[in-house]
């Protein structure tokens, strides 16, 4: 699994890093993009890796997750609809009773 992992890792960055194909690439430069991608296993570690910067990255999605729950409930009251997980509206004639 670890070298499937660094596989595609390696694959990654010829992919979206690298503007030139890896099998265009000389063989200095393909030796130097695994020691950059080993320097950093060995730095950070696998937990570092995974982990660092992960409470911002809550804090963030949580954020606009949260804002985007908001902006669909309001537009499903806006145009007549029950909102997410709540009970649905009454309807119109007994609102014209009361």
């Amino acid at each position: 699994m670890k070298f499937a992992s660094f596989e595609t890792i390696v694959e990654m960055m010829y992919k979206y890093a690298i503007p030139t194909p890896k099998n265009e690439c000389s063989k200095s430069l393909q030796l130097g993009v695994s020691f950059l991608l080993v320097d950093m296993w060995l730095k950070l570690g696998l937990w570092g890796l995974f982990t660092r910067g992960l409470p911002l990255r809550i804090v963030m999605i949580g954020t606009l997750t949260g804002a985007q729950w908001g902006i669909y409930d309001a537009f499903k009251v806006f145009v007549g609809l029950p909102t997410t997980g709540g009970a649905p509206p009454a309807p119109v004639a007994e609102i014209e009773k009361a």
